[in-house]
């Protein structure tokens, strides 16, 4: 009979949002130089998905290693900045406002259709790029939502 692991699910230290595992080439591209000499490679690195939180990735277990908070990101963090200028797609450089004006345009399946092709294409480089490290799709996608909502109301 095998062992069920009972540990939860790692979350932020600040706000307990799950966070999705990022590889290490991701926090040491996205880290300021500070925030690398903080980096423990191997440590399993997780990206806080929460807005209003000053974690950006954490140690899957926190004896690892330091967290890595916004002080220590070198570039912009899309999903952890929305409004107007926020970086939605961080390969194409898509901002919110981009989106904004497809919409208004009738045009956002166009800027979509662009991102897609793009990273079928292999020129899209998420894992270096996003501090999520992973594909910004979803993201544009919600943002699309977000600014269709705003617009109804």
């Amino acid at each position: 009979m095998s062992a069920v692991s009972t540990s939860p699910r790692p979350a932020c230290p600040s706000c307990g949002a799950v966070g999705r595992g990022v590889e290490d080439l991701t926090v040491k591209a996205q880290a300021t130089v500070e925030g690398r000499w903080r980096f423990t490679p191997g440590a399993g690195w997780r990206h806080c998905p929460t807005v209003g939180c000053e974690v950006v990735w954490f140690p899957t277990d926190p004896a690892d290693a330091p967290v890595l908070t916004r002080d220590f990101a070198a570039g912009p963090l899309g999903q952890k900045e929305p409004g107007p200028d926020a970086l939605v797609c961080h390969c194409f450089g898509v901002h919110e406002r981009d989106l904004a004006v497809a919409l208004d345009e009738g045009r956002e399946d166009a800027v979509t259709a662009r991102i897609r092709e793009g990273t079928r294409t292999g020129r899209c480089a998420c894992e270096v790029l996003n501090p999520q490290g992973s594909c910004c799709l979803g993201n544009v996608a919600k943002a699309i939502q977000r600014l269709r909502g705003a617009a109804a109301s």
